[in-house]
């Protein structure tokens, strides 16, 4: 292997690697024990060595329809391309054991000796190595409740207990006008979903695909475990895909959902923070809209960290808002403090972070506050985190009321994808804007509740009425009628002189029609026909845009649907 290690380094001649000054003031200790790492790359290797078709296999067909609504030309990206392989089996044979990989981050986490550390700063390829260490935090809260306190406040309409947990955020409105979820995909990144076949909450669950980060295999449900084995994953779950009439409805009780174990129940380790980064990649690659994340890390974090770039997590974070990914994720449980209480990445600038209310709608006091250490206002919105009706983790008939961040994070991760149903043409910026303006203190935001208690209806509305300007240079109007059978007409607005182009595709992404580019000051309608299109199905329309004056590009795009009737005109 030193052969092809001199072979490789001729691409990359460069200074040696970085070693973080956390990690430099560990080794000055002259400590021998093992320790935890993240070794970044500067590259993926040599230009020939670059495979597009192994990136593109990657990448579902799905994931690159939502990375075509941000509208960036190139869908497979440099962060698609997998971690060189040479420089992989060059670390695999100077670390102790190589314990995750990451495409986005270009990087491997390993356990490795003081000495090894020391090897591997020199190679050429190495970037940086960042110090991960070595913690094991206090087990999981369990909270159960009786259930008097709810069922008090809740009346029955087919919600059951379960009522005042979405209508405190405005779901069960939503619901009423036919909104569930349907085709929005939900990835729960958690512990084990140990009931997840069994529990009647979970008779009409939708399941893309799963898999388990710890045990490397597909099992998430851990059947043949210790009964509290992945009860986190379960309890999270039911609250936003539950659907037992009468009893229990999910805030998004009809999405489809990817299920990935990334935890180890009663342990909080950083190893996790790499199966998190992992699930992730996972999820965004199997074409997921939103991801939920009723998880933190703090323990080998000071607060001082949570500033939104320095976290492993909160890092994947920004590539996968340019990915057009939601990350919804829970504020944690510790509290206030005059500094921040938030676990990564709940500090991520282009993170939904979620705090908690009770059922009388005032903050609940475990919630974990802001600001960043940037000094951002978190959480972003709130939802209900105490008395929270949830699925059973021990029998596969029972409910319980539980508290926690956890609950309030899907609560909103399943609101949003209602909004998502309803508007798929809206972005991860689009919505944290929404949502964060129709909130319940929209006015006066701060760190213990952030923008407030979220409220969806509101937010649809907001969306409906056109109040939501996409951006501070355009707006494109969603075509009407949608659907359309003979024309429709497809209306855009600029705030400054911009040349504006017009291009309607398939869902191949072809161009099917492509306007003249237009001068445009203010206003601009296009008609279109249906011969222009074709067959009967849906449609995308995007403009790209440059104003005049600052020559600051920009782009949008929406769905449509042709419903072609049998009569002749």
């Amino acid at each position: 292997m030193k052969t092809i290690f001199f072979i490789f380094i001729f691409f990359t001649i460069v200074s040696a690697g970085e070693i973080e000054p956390k990690l430099v003031q560990y080794l000055s200790k002259q400590n021998p024990h093992e320790l935890n790492v993240w070794i970044f790359f500067k590259d993926k290797g040599p230009q020939d060595a670059l495979s597009f078709s192994k990136a593109s296999a990657i990448v579902s067909e799905r994931a690159l329809q939502r990375r075509a609504k941000m509208g960036t030309e190139n869908l497979i990206k440099f962060t698609d391309y997998p971690v060189y392989g040479q420089y992989k089996e060059q670390i695999f044979e100077n670390v102790i054991r190589i314990r995750n990989e990451s495409r986005w981050l270009n990087a491997v986490s390993a356990r490795v000796s003081p000495a090894q550390i020391m090897l591997i700063k020199d190679f050429d390829f190495v970037e940086s190595i960042n110090f991960l260490p070595d913690y094991k935090r206090r087990e999981k809260d369990l909270e159960g409740e009786s259930l008097d306190n709810l069922s008090k406040l809740s009346a029955d309409f087919g919600y059951g207990e379960s009522e005042i947990q979405l209508q405190q955020i405005g779901v069960t409105a939503l619901h009423n006008k036919g909104l569930s979820g349907e085709g929005i995909v939900i990835a729960m990144l958690d512990d084990g979903f140990n009931r997840y076949k069994t529990h009647r909450a979970f008779r009409n669950l939708k399941v893309i695909d799963t898999w388990d980060f710890i045990n490397k295999d597909p099992d998430v449900a851990d059947i043949n475990a210790q009964p509290v084995e992945g009860w986190h994953g379960t309890l999270t779950l039911s609250v936003v895909a539950g659907y037992v009439p009468d009893t229990l409805i999910g805030s998004a009780y009809n999405a489809s959902f990817l299920l990935a174990k990334t935890e180890i129940d009663n342990q909080e380790i950083p190893q996790e923070e790499d199966n998190w980064v992992a699930g992730m990649e996972w999820a965004e690659a199997h074409g997921a809209d939103i991801i939920n994340s009723s998880l933190g890390y703090t323990d080998w974090y000071s607060w001082q960290d949570l500033d939104g770039k320095t976290a492993i997590t909160t890092k994947a974070t920004i590539i996968a808002e340019k990915y057009g990914l939601i990350v919804v994720n829970s504020a944690g449980n510790d509290g206030y403090s005059e500094v921040n209480t938030l676990g990564a990445p709940a500090d991520g600038e282009f993170v939904i972070t979620v705090g908690g209310i009770n059922l009388l709608g005032e903050r609940w006091s475990r919630s974990s506050v802001g600001p960043t250490a940037d000094g951002r206002i978190k959480p972003d919105v709130c939802a209900l985190a105490s008395g929270v009706f949830r699925a059973s983790y021990v029998v596969n008939d029972g409910f319980l009321v539980g508290s926690g961040t956890s609950f309030s994070s899907p609560l909103t991760a399943g609101a949003i994808a209602l909004l998502l149903e309803a508007f798929p043409y809206l972005k991860p910026e689009d919505v944290r804007k929404v949502i964060k303006k129709t909130a319940s203190q929209a006015g006066n935001p701060d760190n213990l509740m952030g923008y407030g208690i979220l409220n969806v209806e509101a937010a649809y509305n907001y969306i409906q009425n056109d109040s939501l300007a996409i951006s501070d240079t355009y707006i494109l109007h969603q075509n009407r009628p949608n659907p359309f059978d003979r024309y429709t007409r497809i209306e855009y607005a600029v705030k400054n002189r911009s040349r504006v182009k017009l291009t309607v595709y398939d869902v191949l992404g072809r161009t099917i029609v492509a306007f003249p580019e237009r001068i445009v000051e203010e206003s601009q309608s296009e008609f279109l026909v249906n011969d222009q299109l074709g067959a009967s199905g849906v449609y995308f329309y995007k403009i790209d845009g440059k104003e005049i004056g600052s020559g600051k590009h920009f782009s949008d795009a929406r769905k449509m649907v042709l419903i072609k009737s049998s009569y002749s005109y």
